[in-house]
């Protein structure tokens, strides 16, 4: 399948903001009556014509609308600088949805060249929906179906991470393409509005891409959909400089573990200059009340995790008092516990492990376990909240993780001194981990975790403290 590019012989993008200027001319003069014209077509240029529409207004109109893109470019702004970091784990999140959208199990292609981040899936391409959805910051088309097609979107925002990197971002599906330009974007405005704006949103104007816009990419890309991608995002990188970090960043920061709560991604590549690195997920066979994920990477090891998940039911009182319109349909939420296992047994040497809203935050738990929500996290995802009005839910999500650590525990018994090690501190807890921590704490007292020494029936805890670990150490395994 080849991607729908434009080949219509424009400069390539280094040689300045003409050639794009006039490619967009070309572009907007097009009837979207036409029937040559597509839903995807239209939706791409209504932020222009909207833009046009305002500037033959009086000189209030124009006032009032060039305020109101300065407010969102620097709103844009703030988000870029809050999700500093997260660029490749919120494509990955993107790239999850679509496959949840094309209703698959596919794969996920991260590819470092000397000039861009390439990052490919095998979900839906961009429809006029998804086209919608990408130009709003701060709303989602995925928050009104979450529920039915298991997307782990909450903000429509996370796209605009990507501007940590590039000032272009190209986006090549197989129904249509496009891409953003921030400088061309303000140029544009400003003739448009007769006044040049402090800033605009790069996500409100998109512009049409060319061929030669993918420069030394372009074979990589047909790569890409040739293996089955069926849309890449293309980022050019702003330096050389930035092409280092985002290498350093790529190979510290992503982990297989990742996988294990995006359902819907199976494969994830990552390919950087002189390296590639391909992990797959495979599940495995029931054990107790979880099951076995095996994540393996190819040409090296697997790490194996014993996953168990459930949902729990939210107070609707709780999610209004959110006031989160992207929120505000949701009724239950998920919750996963994955126990690190080796050799049929649970790993207690595995490390202590951060908790995950689908993706890995800065909270930490302290323990060798996996744990997973949909918690209600703080705009830059690195946080879960812990006060305010999400800690209401955050708190009621805490409360059934801790439910499932303790009955996936009791199940478990039977593993004895390797089991009470895994579930034990490793480490110190920090942020909504300590929370965490503190109720897991709890429901362990409450289970029967215990073996005695004479066989008899499993007792409950009195807590796992580091004397109790001691005196286990040369007790039953």
């Amino acid at each position: 399948m080849k991607p729908t590019v434009n080949d219509g012989g424009g400069n390539r993008s280094g040689s300045g903001n003409a050639d794009l200027m006039a490619r967009l001319t070309g572009w907007l003069d097009a009837d979207d009556s036409a029937a040559t014209a597509s839903a995807a077509d239209r939706v791409l240029r209504a932020p222009w014509r909207h833009l046009a529409h305002q500037a033959s207004g009086t000189e209030q109109v124009r006032q009032t609308e060039l305020q109101r893109l300065q407010n969102a470019g620097s709103a844009e702004e703030r988000v870029r600088s809050d999700y500093r970091g997260r660029y490749a784990i919120e494509l990955l999140q993107n790239a999850h949805d679509a496959c949840a959208d094309a209703d698959t199990v596919g794969q996920a292609w991260l590819q470092l060249t000397p000039t861009a981040l390439l990052v490919a899936n095998e979900g839906v391409p961009f429809t006029a929906e998804r086209i919608d959805s990408l130009l709003q910051l701060g709303d989602s088309s995925k928050a009104a179906d979450r529920a039915e097609h298991h997307t782990i979107g909450y903000k429509g925002i996370g796209f605009s991470a990507v501007l940590e990197i590039t000032d272009q971002p190209q986006i090549i599906s197989a129904s249509t393409s496009f891409c953003f330009h921030r400088h061309a974007a303000r140029e544009r405005v400003g003739q448009v509005l007769n006044k040049e704006p402090r800033a605009v949103p790069t996500r409100y104007f998109p512009f049409p891409l060319d061929q030669d816009d993918l420069e030394d990419d372009a074979a990589a890309v047909q790569d890409l959909i040739d293996g089955g991608a069926v849309t890449v995002i293309r980022l050019p990188l702003v330096s050389r400089r930035k092409a280092k970090e985002v290498q350093a960043e790529l190979q510290s920061g992503l982990r297989p573990e990742t996988l294990l709560f995006m359902p819907h991604l199976q494969r994830l590549t990552l390919a950087t200059p002189g390296a590639t690195t391909r992990w797959s997920r495979r599940a495995g066979h029931r054990v107790a009340t979880g099951q076995l994920q095996h994540l393996r990477e190819e040409g090296g090891t697997t790490r194996s995790w014993l996953v168990a998940s459930r949902t729990v039911a939210l107070e609707k009182a709780a999610v209004a008092a959110l006031d989160d319109p992207l929120w505000a349909s949701v009724r239950q939420a998920n919750v996963s516990v994955g126990v690190p296992w080796r050799d049929g047994r649970p790993d207690p040497d595995r490390g202590d492990q951060p908790m995950h809203v689908y993706f890995p935050t800065d909270d930490r738990l302290g323990r060798p376990l996996l744990v997973h929500g949909d918690f209600y996290v703080q705009s830059n995802r690195r946080r879960i909240t812990s006060a305010g009005r999400g800690a209401d839910v955050s708190r009621a999500i805490a409360a059934a993780a801790a439910d499932l650590t303790g009955d996936l525990a009791a199940a478990l018994v039977d593993h004895g001194n390797a089991l009470l090690r895994t579930l034990a501190p490793s480490g110190p807890a920090d942020g909504f981990g300590t929370v965490l921590a503190q109720l897991i704490d709890a429901r362990l007292r409450e289970r029967r975790i215990l073996r005695p020494a004479d066989g008899s029936a499993p007792v409950a805890a009195a807590g796992l403290n580091r004397r109790l670990l001691e005196f286990l150490e040369g007790g039953p395994a």
